[in-house]
């Protein structure tokens, strides 16, 4: 996301417009041919190695619950559930990007430093493509469709999506673009990783989630915390370790607004207040003091022997 964020931000610095294009891959797990899969082991693998891979794949036996069949023989995709399975998906679809680098001039996989569009990123089945126009777009996302037909996973171009920036020529996020023969409507906003991305350079949506997380995780540990009677030091480590983290990871790398930034510590505030409010030996600080680490005369001892035993 880091790499995401750093590209988008310094295209809408610059005012270049930059494409996003989200690819799906239907039926991603189920799809894998083994026929190819095994010839790519066969590349990076000694050949026992990849027999004896290929062997804990072939014909299993799967067992179902919950009223289904009990037992079926599969003999397609790579099992669900295995710890090999995201791995072995993973050297399949790194095999198809580096044929497809070798296939395309402007396609560079290994970026150092200084990041040049095109950029394919992946995650598993979650790939994106940026690029600073349609026709880069179009001729990738050909030849990677024919690429990914080749070791069994075919690309759903109805559902792929496209987001488009430009801080100039703001009206061309809502045009209609035609990628490979298919028109595609450009979104608003596109959910990547668990982050949302949108048109323009604002984060709402992502503080947004991040927000409504926080706020069930703390509703969770409220009744926790009345139940052992917990202190308020150790609840207030608890917010710093567990809820803060999963609000504020990684935006120190992105660029917020001011609104982003007030409404994240409005609801820092308040998660921060209720989980106090539900401890014991309350503090006569203000909820906004605690957030900036000032401490009433007699805690300090405890908030040290507190640190040390959960550490």
């Amino acid at each position: 996301m880091y790499v995401v964020r750093r590209i988008l931000d310094e295209k809408w610095k610059a005012g270049k417009p930059a494409y996003v294009l989200q690819l799906d891959i239907e039926k991603a797990f189920d799809s894998v041919d083994f026929c190819a899969l095994y010839d790519i082991l066969r590349t990076r693998v000694n050949t026992t190695l990849a027999n004896r891979i290929m062997s804990c794949l072939k014909e299993h036996t799967s067992i179902l619950w919950f009223g289904q069949n009990p037992k079926y023989h599969q003999r397609k995709r790579v099992k669900q559930g295995c710890p090999l399975s995201p791995r072995l998906f993973t050297i399949v679809l790194d095999d198809v990007l580096r044929t497809l680098e070798e296939l395309v001039s402007e396609v560079r996989l290994d970026q150092d430093a200084e990041i040049n569009l095109p950029v394919i990123l992946s995650f598993a089945d979650d790939i994106i493509i940026i690029g600073d126009s349609t026709t880069v777009l179009t001729n990738i996302m050909k030849n990677l469709k024919e690429h990914l037909i080749s070791v069994g996973l075919k690309l759903n171009e109805t559902k792929t999506k496209m987001l488009v920036r430009d801080p100039i020529n703001k009206s061309i996020a809502k045009q209609t673009q035609e990628i490979n023969g298919v028109l595609i409507t450009p979104v608003d906003t596109i959910k990547y990783l668990g982050t949302y991305l949108t048109s323009e350079l604002c984060r709402r949506d992502t503080i947004k989630a991040r927000c409504k997380q926080a706020i069930r995780n703390a509703k969770g540990l409220i009744p926790f915390i009345k139940k052992t009677k917990m202190h308020w030091k150790i609840a207030k480590l608890i917010y710093k370790m567990v809820i803060s983290p999963s609000m504020t990871y990684g935006l120190n790398v992105v660029a917020l607004t001011k609104s982003n930034r007030t409404r994240l510590r409005q609801y820092e505030r308040e998660i921060l207040k209720d989980m106090l409010q539900a401890a014991r030996n309350q503090p006569k600080l203000k909820t906004q003091e605690i957030l900036e680490g000032k401490q009433s005369p007699k805690s300090s001892r405890l908030e040290e022997y507190v640190t040390t035993v959960i550490y």
